[in-house]
């Protein structure tokens, strides 16, 4: 072994936090899906809002599709950037998108917030 090639170096510090931390994200991610799922049926109900199950559904993968395009993205942008400083960035994200898709006004603006959230969501997992 050439006495210049290095070791990788050994994990600095307690890496229980940041378990925690990835672990409560991909919980988060989750309960979102969930929620999702248990409320459709009073969006159905809404008469001002109008949706048909095809519409709601839609509106359903609306994150899974940001999901996609978040994960892929922060992929790239972790090797610019750091993986610290991409997930706080993308548990601020998704956080304050779920806080929007409660206050959504209309179908259209949740499905978008919905895609918005993806985008932080999908910015956690890799």
């Amino acid at each position: 072994m050439d006495a210049t090639a290095q070791r990788p170096s050994a994990p600095r510090g307690n890496s229980l936090p940041v378990v925690a931390i990835c672990f409560a994200s991909i919980v988060f991610d989750g309960y979102d899906l969930i929620v999702y799922g248990s409320v459709v049926p009073s969006l159905l109900a809404e008469p001002s809002w109008n949706l048909t199950p095809a519409q709601a559904g839609a509106i359903g993968s609306y994150a899974l599709m940001g999901m996609l395009i978040g994960a892929l993205a922060a992929g790239v942008i972790t090797d610019i950037v750091g993986r610290r400083k991409i997930v706080i960035a993308s548990v601020a994200w998704f956080s304050i998108a779920m806080v929007l898709c409660a206050l959504a006004p209309s179908p259209e603006l949740l499905g978008l917030f919905r895609f918005v959230a993806g985008l932080g969501l999908g910015g956690v997992v890799p």
